[in-house]
């Protein structure tokens, strides 16, 4: 039994086009039968160089979106002293970025444990920016470079 297909695939298509050429042909006869399968196979080649150049073209365009999206992402890269927020919010944010004075920065969230590790001190941060529920920009942190062992 033949698999099911729908209506607009082409092997359902083309299944039933060889069906039809056979018919043809059981019913021709010499010079005629071969003019109708010349003529039947270059229109399947025809149909087929247009299907495959569309089907290029698509692909090439999405590519090219998805390229222009992903270079639009920068990494930024921000300098202060990691502290800890006290609790968790909605977002799993635990750490904020602080100046000198002690002014936040910008929140700071990880993958990974690496600003538990980095908890205290003064360091150079760089990542992507997102945004939280509450609209705050948070750095998803990439990268840690610690300036000193001190406060």
């Amino acid at each position: 039994m033949p698999p099911t297909l729908d209506k607009n695939s082409i092997c359902f298509n083309i299944t039933y086009t060889w069906d039809i050429i056979i018919v043809l042909m059981l019913l021709s006869q010499g010079k005629k039968r071969l003019i109708i399968l010349a003529l039947i196979l270059l229109s399947f080649l025809l149909v087929s160089i247009v299907y495959v150049n569309y089907k290029v073209k698509v692909l090439t365009k999405n590519e090219q979106k998805n390229k222009a999206s992903s270079e639009q992402v920068l990494k930024k890269i921000y300098e202060g002293k990691v502290s800890y927020l006290g609790g968790t919010n909605l977002d799993n944010i635990k750490y904020v970025l602080t100046d000198l004075l002690g002014k936040d920065v910008i929140l700071l969230k990880a993958s990974d444990e690496k600003l538990t590790v980095v908890e205290g001190l003064r360091v150079k941060v760089s990542g992507v920016i997102g945004k939280t529920k509450d609209g705050k920009d948070y750095l998803l942190v990439e990268e840690v470079i610690v300036n000193s062992a001190t406060n």
